[in-house]
């Protein structure tokens, strides 16, 4: 289960500190947003994680099958798989209406530091 509540706290602390230190604020809303997306996630692969296993496999499985080798790297096959895969596994996040995290990162460093005389 998100602990919305430790990941709330985590980003008031942030931010107290950064005003501590004379940088911009974080924009707590989107951090949040982004941070509970990312432990949703997390938590969606640690409950499949045989399955996503399994669909690494058979991808491997088919590709062996198919090229006679087992797949390494980026030009021999890593990307094909990786690419099949990784489609089939979104497939099952949309099914489930898990989104992929979207980085919403908006600080624009200096913009309010006093100019030095």
């Amino acid at each position: 289960m998100v602990d919305r509540a430790a990941i709330f706290a985590a980003l008031t602390e942030r931010n107290a500190l950064r005003k501590a230190a004379q940088l911009p604020l974080i924009d707590v809303q989107a951090e949040y947003q982004e941070a509970v997306e990312r432990a949703l996630l997390q938590e969606w692969e640690e409950q499949h994680a045989e399955e996503i296993a399994a669909i690494w496999e058979e991808e491997k499985a088919k590709y062996r099958q198919e090229y006679g080798h087992e797949p390494y790297g980026l030009l021999h096959g890593g990307a094909l798989v990786g690419s099949k895969a990784n489609n089939r596994i979104a497939a099952l996040r949309r099914a489930d209406n898990v989104a992929l995290p979207i980085p919403r990162h908006q600080i624009i460093y200096g913009s309010n530091r006093k100019e030095s005389e």
